[in-house]
């Protein structure tokens, strides 16, 4: 990459963040005049919460119906979670996993989950107990119905940060790059949610190397997939 592509890729990537901010402006609720506020109302909505109820009120004039069950990949914090309590819809968490102990702690602390594991492999080991039950035998009789997923995947691979990211097999040889092309699909075909969300850097969609023209987000495949970058 010459400086000068690299000039305009940083400008491109700077007004895409003042067209995200200039986004979020448009829709945010006013904030309330500070004489106004209660003890019991110091909690503001978050400018989304709005716009996605209209949205659904629209396409769900009666509500879900039901219980929506989450299934939870490398989930981090868990904002799925927290997304469904600020929308005050009805769902739970069926399965979450992720390697590290302290975004463990912290989903625990905060939500309810109903089985929980350090791994995706380990969501799919169905004979064995959670670390929530810690039974001596399996946590489910027959494989849950799952309406939905949300699997925040590693980035690393995929990232415009690495100095090495469009360096001929950089992508591929990445320790992380099996978790996303390997696992994730079997972990995907074993639970066989019903639709989903696979979050990952905008590096996702750009070429492995300088010599290709296709990224990871281009491979054909049996699912269908919805491109949206932040």
């Amino acid at each position: 990459m010459s400086w000068a592509e690299a000039a305009e890729s940083h400008v491109i990537s700077q007004q895409l963040q003042i067209d995200s901010i200039d986004e979020a402006e448009a829709v945010r609720s006013q904030s309330p005049n500070p004489e106004s506020i209660s003890e019991t109302s110091l909690q503001p909505e978050l400018f989304w919460v709005a716009p996605l109820k209209r949205f659904i009120d629209s396409h769900a004039p009666g509500g879900l119906g039901r219980q929506v069950q989450i299934l939870s990949g490398c989930s981090g914090t868990l904002a799925e979670a927290s997304v469904f309590e600020a929308l005050q819809l009805d769902a739970s968490v069926v399965s979450a996993s992720d390697t590290d102990a302290s975004a463990r702690a912290f989903m625990t602390e905060n939500f309810q989950v109903q089985h929980l594991y350090d791994t995706m492999e380990s969501q799919m080991a169905s004979h064995k107990p959670c670390l929530t039950c810690k039974r001596s035998g399996p946590c489910f009789s027959e494989e849950p119905v799952l309406d939905m997923f949300v699997a925040g995947l590693p980035c690393q691979p995929f990232s415009l940060q690495r100095v090495k990211r469009f360096c001929q097999g950089s992508v591929k040889s990445h320790k992380s790059y099996d978790t996303c092309f390997g696992q994730f699909f079997e972990w995907l075909d074993f639970h066989n949610p019903s639709c989903g969300v696979f979050e990952n850097v905008k590096g996702f969609g750009e070429a492995e190397d300088h010599q290709g023209s296709t990224s990871p987000l281009d491979r054909p495949g049996t699912v269908t997939v919805v491109p949206t970058f932040f």
